[in-house]
């Protein structure tokens, strides 16, 4: 029998460093994120092309790249984030998902998810890029 295939893997986190910090434990601040397919792994893959090689006066070779580890952590978080329940103080959703096709993905721009990650505090957006790694370990820097 040949091979099926569904929808990617989805699994549910509780970020409870940022409840303990931030929350209300009645109201556990909760993400779901996805399993990266091909489509996500080649996307990721793309921040890497814009690496150039130099090679200096004495033949020293040296690759340098304008991506930092905070591109690249920004885009998997928003290749792979498919719920979270954290809110703006107006109570609007901080990120905004629609299922289409069965597949539940982020409907903002990069730039608009950009936008909207960077007002995230530091250690809410560690624990988030954390749990992203979890269900990506080929992800995980050393």
């Amino acid at each position: 029998m040949p091979v099926k295939i569904g929808p990617a893997p989805i699994k549910e986190f509780h970020l409870a460093r940022t409840d303990d910090h931030y929350g209300d434990i009645k109201f556990p601040t909760m993400i779901q994120v996805r399993k990266a397919m091909i489509g996500e792994e080649e996307a990721r893959g793309h921040l890497f092309a814009m690496v150039r090689q130099e090679v200096n006066e004495d033949g020293d070779v040296a690759y340098v790249s304008t991506v930092s580890t905070d591109d690249v952590r920004r885009k998997e978080v928003y290749l792979t984030l498919v719920s979270c329940n954290i809110n703006w103080e107006n109570d609007e959703p901080l990120f905004q998902f629609e299922t289409k096709d069965g597949v539940i993905k982020i409907v903002m721009t990069e730039q608009e998810f950009e936008k909207a990650w960077n007002k995230l505090p530091y250690d809410i957006a560690y624990e988030i890029i954390e749990c992203v790694e979890v269900q990506n370990p080929q992800w995980a820097f050393v």
